[in-house]
């Protein structure tokens, strides 16, 4: 029996249906073949580079830090440098708030502990900053007794917007 429409007899039309069925899902089986075999690697290759940076951030981690002793320089332009023994040596931070710590001009002439490591520049990246009074030592904050928040570096509340407070905290030695 032949369509009249398309001069095609429908038992023709009917396999080249089945047929295109059958490719179209042979197709189909390859390209998920293809997107698992992509997704795959893409696993593996992902799985690879987090090993690769946990190892370096462990080894980073078990580096021990070096100490530096003396008085912190702040007015020398954005670098802040720590004195020792009449050597001046120019320091970079761990942290933007960290760094913006080192800037503050209240810190200028302190005695401080820093605790970091030494750069191939030549700097030194302070990751622990401590003030140093009578021997023992202080962590630094920034407090606002208004709101009574504790911030991470020098500048303005973040509610109430007024100067935050310079506080040295005594370390205990669990903090240390």
């Amino acid at each position: 029996m032949r369509n009249a429409e398309s001069g095609i007899s429908i038992e023709t039309r009917n396999r080249r249906a089945m047929s295109s069925d059958g490719n179209n899902h042979r197709r189909e089986e390859q390209v998920a073949g293809v997107i698992s075999a992509r997704a795959g690697k893409l696993l593996l290759l992902s799985a690879a580079v987090i090993s690769l940076l946990s190892t370096s951030v462990l080894a980073a981690q078990t580096k021990p830090l070096a100490v530096l002793e003396g008085k912190l320089v702040t007015t020398r332009g954005d670098c802040p440098l720590v004195e020792i023994n009449g050597h001046s040596q120019s320091l970079t931070a761990y942290t933007p708030a960290l760094f913006h710590t080192l800037q503050d001009k209240r810190l200028n002439g302190r005695e401080v502990r820093l605790e970091g490591l030494r750069q191939p520049d030549g700097s030194f990246q302070v990751q622990w900053l401590y003030t140093i009074h009578n021997g023992k030592l202080f962590r630094v904050r920034y407090f606002c007794s208004t709101c009574n928040i504790v911030a991470l570096e020098p500048g303005n509340c973040v509610c109430c917007q007024q100067p935050t407070e310079l506080q040295e905290v005594p370390v205990v030695k669990q903090d240390n």
